[in-house]
């Protein structure tokens, strides 16, 4: 107990010797005579080189002043690398290539289904076909006079065969006996040769089959010539005997 006791006697004697000191510490200048004045203003500004020489002072203390370290520039950055190409979509196949994601989501590239095509034109209306023109008329062929024989040429000839000169006479013989019968000579041609030379050709043989008459002692007045070239043959057919029975001339009636 009476340890205690002067434990606790040494520990407040301890608090008042430290309370005291404070109190002395925060006393003014006048009531502490053994504290420095304060400095003057004149004290305070001292020159400048006298605060060169403390601080050599200070600095032979400290001892030799280190070198300055160059300042090396700090290296530029590396330049960010570039961004990475945008992702291209895969060429559509005409199928879907979406896959599921097991939440409901159908991710994926989508079917693209090409643009319609155009429609066709409309069909252009055909021509309206030729008109019809009926064929000219022909004039109707006069009747033959079967008493009296057609006379043959050779090709491209108008002079009249020994042969056919019998058959003349006796043409001759009926025109005398019918003089009041008006007759046409007609001449004709194969269709070899152009039609205006056929035509000639025609002609040519008409006026020998006339002359001949004449010669014989026909009135020339009962007769008239026409020449149809290759217009009216007698034979169709394109060959030398269909030519030689194209090539003639003709008696018929007025």
């Amino acid at each position: 107990m009476r340890i205690k006791f002067s434990v606790f006697v040494i520990l407040l004697s301890v608090t008042f010797a430290l309370s005291a000191c404070k109190l002395t510490d925060v006393q003014p200048f006048e009531d502490n005579p053994t504290a420095p004045p304060p400095p003057t203003p004149a004290e305070t500004a001292k020159p400048d080189s006298m605060q060169t020489k403390a601080d050599d002072g200070e600095s032979d203390k400290r001892g030799p002043a280190e070198p300055e370290k160059p300042m090396t520039p700090e290296p530029d950055p590396p330049p960010p690398p570039p961004p990475p190409p945008p992702p291209q979509d895969p060429p559509s196949t005409g199928e879907s290539t979406g896959t599921d994601t097991g939440s409901g989501d159908r991710t994926g590239t989508a079917k693209v289904e090409p643009p319609p095509p155009p429609p066709p034109p409309p069909p252009k209306e055909p021509p309206p076909p030729p008109p019809i023109v009926d064929p000219p008329p022909q004039e109707p062929a006069a009747p033959m006079i079967t008493d009296l024989q057609t006379v043959y040429f050779d090709f491209d000839k108008s002079e009249i065969k020994n042969e056919f000169k019998i058959a003349l006479r006796e043409n001759y013989e009926w025109v005398k006996a019918n003089p009041g019968t008006k007759i046409m000579l007609e001449g004709h041609a194969d269709e070899r040769g152009t039609n205006e030379y056929n035509l000639a050709l025609g002609e040519r043989r008409a006026k020998a089959v006339l002359a001949y008459l004449v010669a014989l002692g026909a009135d020339p007045d009962q007769f008239s010539i026409v020449s149809f070239g290759e217009e009216r043959p007698a034979s169709f057919g394109s060959n030398e005997a269909s030519w030689a029975k194209n090539r003639r001339v003709e008696f018929t009636r007025l």
